[in-house]
């Protein structure tokens, strides 16, 4: 018998992902992955408006187990609040720096509340 052809799947994300659901959101998207077909998923993160160490960590949970299935995770739209904190986190800038994860948090709070802050005075 054939195997199932491999799959594209998109999930839209939408509001905050932080400690408080970033454990709900880690364990959907690997129990999709989990069956085996999904070798590329799609998160549209257009409407995520904030994003955590929590939610960066349950990302990378996803993106390792797809890369043990020789699968791919991608972030589409990716709006330039959360762009900004994947590449802080991506670059490693944010390492050595901070005494707790709460910490890191308060320092990622800020830097997206400032880069709102920012972009709606540009805009006015």
């Amino acid at each position: 018998m054939a195997s199932p052809p491999e799959q594209h799947s998109q999930v839209v994300m939408t509001g905050s992902i932080t400690e408080r659901n970033a454990d709900d959101i880690s364990q959907f998207l690997c129990d999709m992955v989990s069956g085996g077909v999904v070798k590329t998923l799609e998160l549209d993160v257009s409407a995520v408006s904030y994003i955590d160490s929590f939610g960066i960590t349950a990302l990378d949970r996803v993106m390792n187990l797809l890369q043990q299935k020789n699968g791919r995770l991608v972030l589409s739209k990716c709006g330039p609040v959360v762009k900004k904190i994947i590449d802080i986190v991506k670059s490693g800038a944010h390492r050595g720096v901070f005494a707790s994860r709460s910490e890191l948090d308060k320092y990622l709070y800020s830097l997206q509340s400032a880069f709102i802050s920012t972009q709606v005075d540009a805009t006015a």
